[in-house]
């Protein structure tokens, strides 16, 4: 199974939550809610879990979180702890809910598609630390999926506290471990194109532009617009060209592609097509600010 799959599987399955029965939720919840609350169904069967599922999937996360507690009272399965943080999560109480995740891994029973969830979760939800100390677990894995998913989790959270050349390290041993992640090759083009590294950059986004589907189509255009910034630093401006064309024709309504192409046209002296395409931008941005 590649990256790829353990990403986008049945590994994970997804409950889509209604309303919460009491309070409202905030306009971050709704949004959470609306695109499917993403629960790891913990693999205990008794009638607690059971009926704390059935809550969830109904959207009543009060009557589910009580559920819980009362299984709580009776066991401290980690198996609770996890379900809890879950729906502390899709409540917005992140302190809890990272307490929870922490409490159920420092048992050392969870499963490591548990393990990645949580810290998949936590780096979501800007909870660091113990994110990074689930992949430093993780990454050791001998499961080439589970410790690729690992390698890139924790490169992204080097990113956010911008310890790129670390987060690049990451990014490439993912790769090592499932080369044809598309998300990664993405993300570590742009690390690379913004230190400097434009030759690795372009082959980086040149297999984000190899692997997207027909449906990734948005993605691919974004490859092309940062790959032809990098071939243009590498003095390739026709290549640029070409690259700034073809994201406008997927995405056209996108002017920050147009305004490069105008750039690079300038850079090339060609003055009346730089103009027609800032002309362009302007009219699309008028057109989304009316």
């Amino acid at each position: 199974m590649t990256l790829r799959k353990l990403l986008n599987g049945p590994t994970i399955i997804f409950l889509c939550l209604g309303i919460f029965a009491l309070a409202p939720p905030s306009a971050h919840a709704r949004d959470r809610m609306n695109h499917g609350v993403q629960l790891v169904l913990p693999s205990r069967t008794d009638q607690y879990m059971l009926n704390a599922r059935r809550q969830a999937a109904l959207g009543l996360l009060p009557q589910a979180m009580a559920t819980v507690e009362a299984a709580l009272k009776r066991s401290n399965d980690p198996q609770y702890l996890f379900l809890r943080a879950q729906l502390h999560e899709a409540n917005e109480q992140l302190t809890e809910s990272e307490a929870d995740y922490r409490a159920a891994w420092l048992t050392n029973k969870l499963e490591p598609k548990e393990i990645m969830h949580a810290a998949w979760e936590m780096n979501h939800c800007g909870q660091f630390k113990t994110c990074l100390e689930m992949c430093n677990q993780l990454v050791r894995s001998t499961d080439k999926d589970v410790a690729a998913r690992a390698y890139f989790v924790r490169g992204r959270v080097k990113s956010s506290s911008k310890n790129f050349s670390e987060a690049i390290a990451d990014y490439q041993e993912s790769l090592k471990l499932a080369e044809d992640h598309l998300q990664v090759h993405m993300e570590l083009g742009r690390l690379l194109l913004n230190a400097g590294k434009y030759q690795e950059a372009v082959k980086n986004y040149t297999r984000v532009i190899e692997l997207a589907t027909v449906k990734e189509q948005q993605k691919v255009a974004d490859a092309r617009r940062w790959r032809a910034e990098a071939l243009g630093k590498l003095g390739k401006k026709q290549e640029a060209i070409v690259d700034l064309t073809e994201a406008i024709k997927i995405a056209p309504m996108q002017s920050e592609n147009l305004s490069k192409r105008a750039e690079m046209y300038k850079s090339m002296g060609l003055k009346d097509k730089a103009e027609a395409d800032e002309r362009k931008a302007r009219e699309i941005q008028d057109s989304i600010n009316f």
